[in-house]
């Protein structure tokens, strides 16, 4: 699988069914999209999984010793039976297995592949602030709190909070105060919604700003725009 991001992007997988080494992947993925994937957590294993069809297919970790092709940090693991440790001396590739494992294995087997690709330029920002200073800060720097048009932003959204211990985040939207309707703070269309119990009234209410909850499946919660969560910042 390859993948397009700059560091700390939302990003998606893509998955390549065409057998090559795994340095012809890397070239691939370099070329057409940004790099062989490296898999930060078990939600991104599952993601790259559900692209593969239950297929074998490289990901971004060799053995030089055990790196990522995109020179992410190499925290999260998935070995099938601590293969990691049968490999340490020699130069080889890692591929995800049919049932989600890790196995290394010669980096010139042919196999299928997985990329990345950017979905969107976000930025998380562990800074507890008011929705307002979050507002502020994404703007000083030609960015916006984020906004989610699509269940795909949603997910790449929700894949990039689930790295972090913060349990509400910020959003790009909040509540008219005179009229009572929901809006992106950049201008987009609300045309996708994830409220945790359906869209909040439309009346002018005391809670008018929202933000994703990791304690409630990362839905959207609209609470006081005075409390203080970390936030996203998307770059234009």
């Amino acid at each position: 699988m390859c993948y397009k991001e700059t560091d700390n992007s939302s990003r998606s997988f893509v998955w390549i069914n065409i057998r090559m080494t795994w340095s012809s992947a890397q070239n691939y993925c370099q070329v057409y999209y940004k790099d062989l994937a490296s898999i930060r957590n078990e939600n991104e294993n599952n993601a790259a999984m559900e692209k593969t069809q239950n297929i074998t297919s490289w990901i971004g970790l060799f053995n030089n010793p055990w790196k990522c092709s995109d020179r992410q940090v190499f925290t999260f693991q998935n070995w099938t039976l601590q293969q990691a440790n049968i490999y340490q001396n020699s130069e080889t590739c890692v591929k995800v297995t049919n049932n989600g494992d890790w196995k290394a294995i010669d980096c010139n087997t042919q196999e299928p592949f997985i990329c990345s690709k950017t979905i969107m330029n976000a930025t998380f920002i562990s800074a507890n602030s008011t929705w307002e200073e979050a507002m502020d800060y994404c703007r000083e720097r030609n960015s916006d709190l984020i906004s989610i048009s699509s269940q795909v932003e949603q997910d790449a959204i929700a894949a990039l909070v689930n790295t972090t211990n913060s349990p509400n985040v910020w959003l790009g939207l909040r509540q008219s105060r005179l009229f009572g309707f929901w809006f992106w703070i950049d201008e987009k269309p609300l045309s996708y919604e994830n409220w945790v119990h359906g869209p909040p009234s439309q009346l002018p209410a005391s809670s008018p700003c929202a933000a994703m909850s990791q304690q409630n499946n990362f839905s959207w919660i609209n609470v006081s725009c005075s409390d203080t969560y970390s936030f996203i910042c998307r770059y234009k």
